[in-house]
């Protein structure tokens, strides 16, 4: 008697495929599995049909030549689910009854949930020198996950909505928290999301709130479903070299809001284009003219007392002052910033058409 495993889909290289190896090794009867895929864009009616069609094919390609009529095994998550010692029990009688092959089929996905936890470590304990959580004299991996792990999986529910042969729902999960995080998910293209780190941390309840709020929001929208929601921003998603590099923005400092803790200039001086002045004793940000960062800024600027000037800077007070022709908008100042919504950033015309980078180097050729 042979195995055989017709499959939708390609097995990659992983954990999963160092299980299949493995029990190959153990089986008793020998094992052939033969994977077939559709790869053009298909509906999803049209992609069931198709995979059908195409595991069809593989059966009366692989149909035993001799006597005895082979077993066909349909797997479906609806069907029983048996034990290593009832399988096995299963497979022996299938043999002596003389079944020449037992067939195995499985079919293509219906949909696909992304994503899971992500691998970590959360730390390690230095009392003990083992990785956190630490279990006796040894400590593992855990399982990372809520809202840090949200830009992750945003991007990889976006990279398959705009996949044109992803035509399957996509589940979107991690880091969805609110009705927001639900919103951008379904925009992205997320048929449905899923909810686990917010429920641990609010009860079941939190979904009747994010329920309410997306519900508010399309009404708002003028959007009579969630369908009309659903995928909206993806065409938004594109490459780094598609992006207008004319497209200008600029950091506003509020000065009625500053706590004057002098954290943008800092992050803008010693991380960004040094951009952000100060008053408060000597700057040393970029007092040459405006080069956006392109030269080579080798040592530090010699430090600068200013005085009422170009900037605006006021001697003694706290508040630092953008220098808005140096400054690239890279946001890093209202990252750092400790009062919301005092530093924000704000579009300002570039006085040139847009051009992607992709644009400028197709000219310069």
């Amino acid at each position: 008697m042979k195995l055989r495993i017709l499959a939708v889909g390609r097995a990659r290289a992983g954990p999963e495929a160092a299980l299949i190896a493995e029990y190959q090794k153990r089986l008793h009867w020998p094992l052939a599995i033969e994977e077939v895929e559709e790869k053009r864009p298909l509906s999803v009616a049209e992609l069931k049909a198709r995979e059908g069609a195409l595991l069809q094919a593989a059966i009366d390609r692989g149909a035993p030549k001799g006597g005895g009529r082979p077993v066909l095994v349909a797997l479906d998550e609806r069907g029983k689910i048996l034990g290593s010692r009832d399988f096995a029990a299963r497979l022996k009688a299938w043999e002596e009854q003389g079944a020449p092959e037992i067939l195995f089929l499985l079919g293509g996905a219906d949909g696909l949930s992304l994503i899971n936890t992500i691998k970590s470590i959360i730390g390690v304990d230095l009392n003990h020198l083992t990785p956190l959580p630490r279990v006796g004299v040894k400590g593992t991996n855990g399982g990372y996950c809520g809202p840090a792990v949200k830009p992750i999986a945003l991007h990889m529910v976006a990279a398959l909505a705009r996949n044109p042969g992803v035509k399957i729902p996509i589940s979107g999960i991690g880091g969805i928290s609110n009705w927001r995080d639900a919103a951008e998910f379904i925009a992205l293209g997320s048929t449905s999301v899923q909810v686990c780190t917010a429920v641990m941390h609010h009860g079941f309840r939190i979904v009747e709130d994010m329920i309410e709020g997306l519900s508010n929001f399309l009404d708002e929208q003028g959007m009579k479903s969630v369908n009309e929601l659903r995928g909206r921003a993806v065409n938004a998603f594109t490459e780094w070299g598609e992006l207008d590099l004319n497209y200008k923005v600029i950091a506003k400092i509020n000065a009625d809001t500053c706590i004057g803790c002098q954290k943008c200039y800092t992050a803008c001086l010693d991380g960004a284009h040094q951009c952000i002045h100060t008053a408060a004793g000597p700057c040393r940000a970029w007092h040459g003219e405006p080069d956006h960062g392109q030269n080579a800024r080798l040592e530090a600027s010699p430090a600068v007392l200013h005085q009422p000037d170009v900037f605006g800077a006021k001697p003694g007070v706290r508040v630092p002052v953008v220098d808005e022709a140096e400054c690239i908008g890279c946001n890093l100042c209202a990252l750092v910033c400790p009062v919301d919504g005092c530093i924000t950033m704000e579009e300002v015309s570039a006085g040139a058409p847009a051009q992607t980078w992709n644009d400028r180097m197709k000219a310069a050729e």
